[in-house]
């Protein structure tokens, strides 16, 4: 994990091209298979569409050597790259989407694992009493599956494994 030391609340307001540099050299550093992010549109926070934004520049350009030429690291471009879709925003992206493929994951092994780490986030959940007076919360993000919409091709309907279309 690569922490950029970025302000909260204050994500929208960088300038894109210099995040986006700094997001490459992660890439570049670590390369990944898949990058997971938020979608420009569908992030629900300003800070969440801006990051974002920037990651799916960074994922475009990342494998581009004439970018971010005075990097030590070599260009790397990741296989596949996802956004989360919010719970909240399903609806209205298979509504507005053309492309209505929706990668649908099973969590139900590791539920408890995501309550617990929402929980040591308390800066961002103790507004949702719920989540920390119930040992079951019964939230609507709290279920079962968690959903992503692909932002690359190929486009696979009812992919389930974000590694699915993976070359090892």
């Amino acid at each position: 994990m690569r922490y950029l030391n970025l302000r909260d609340k204050t994500i929208e307001f960088e300038d894109i091209d210099l995040l986006v540099e700094r997001i490459v050299k992660v890439i570049r550093e670590i390369k990944p298979q898949v990058i997971v992010t938020f979608n420009e549109k569908y992030g629900g926070h300003p800070d969440h569409c801006a990051i974002g934004r920037a990651a799916t520049l960074a994922f475009s350009k990342s494998g581009d050597s004439d970018f971010y030429p005075d990097s030590v690291f070599s260009a790397f471009k990741a296989q596949s790259l996802y956004f989360v879709l919010w719970h909240t925003y399903y609806e209205k992206w298979i509504k507005e989407s053309m492309l209505k493929s929706v990668t649908k994951v099973n969590i139900s092994e590791t539920l408890q694992k995501k309550i617990r780490a929402l929980r040591s986030h308390s800066s961002q959940t103790l507004a949702v009493p719920e989540l920390w007076d119930n040992q079951k919360p019964t939230l609507p993000f709290l279920t079962e599956y968690e959903y992503f919409i692909k932002g690359n091709p190929p486009y696979i309907i009812e992919e389930t494994d974000l590694f699915q279309t993976i070359e090892m």
